[in-house]
């Protein structure tokens, strides 16, 4: 038991060292070790029991990176972008490498899903889909989930918060389709955090 205990404890050390990693960016000489996180999370999942979860967390994280890239596509397409364009020019290379980090939320994704369901166990039993279980999910996400993200959002843009973090966000001023999901390590923390909220019945 205390070996498994320290097995996860590496695991989460080693987790953490990769996330301060990527949230360096083009500056770290190691930025592709991002990718390492997979691989981690998926042992973390062998070490925590959630091995039941591998299958749907790659089947969402590869479509989320195909839906990104589909975005991208599209808004490089005149015929299908330049009908809704905000503004006819590009975006200057400094905002291209400060939003280098866009895939952070979806890299770390898959270890807060098997984070939740290391500590909410009792979440783990599959119920049928019913009304009153999607009312549970629709109520915990509206009465739970967006007052926390709007709180955090708020927080976010007091003075302090927003010149040390939030800035990066609002700084994207010709938005790119991964200009919304660039942030730095406390924003994307905070997201995943809330976002991570469980809600079953």
């Amino acid at each position: 038991m205390a070996f498994a205990a320290l097995q996860v404890s590496v695991t989460v050390i080693v987790l953490t060292a990769l996330m301060f990693n990527m949230f360096r960016g083009s500056q770290s000489s190691t930025w592709w070790g991002r990718y390492l996180v997979y691989p981690a999370t998926y042992v973390l999942a062998v070490q925590v029991g959630a091995t039941h979860m591998l299958p749907m967390l790659i089947a969402g994280t590869l479509l989320r990176y195909l839906v990104n890239l589909l975005f991208t596509a599209l808004s490089k397409l005149d015929t299908f972008a330049e009908p809704v364009r905000i503004h006819r020019t590009n975006p200057p290379a400094e905002q291209h490498e400060r939003e280098l980090d866009w895939d952070g939320p979806v890299i770390l994704s898959p270890t807060a899903f098997v984070l939740v369901d290391a500590v909410t166990p009792w979440l783990r039993t599959t119920v049928p889909l019913s009304w009153s279980n999607i009312a549970v999910c629709f109520l915990a996400h509206y009465l739970v989930v967006e007052p926390l993200y709007y709180l955090f959002h708020r927080w976010l843009h007091t003075p302090a918060v927003y010149k040390a973090s939030h800035v990066h966000h609002h700084s994207s001023v010709v938005t790119e389709a991964i200009s919304g999901t660039s942030h730095p390590m406390l924003e994307t923390l905070g997201y995943l955090a809330n976002f991570s909220f469980p809600c079953g019945s």
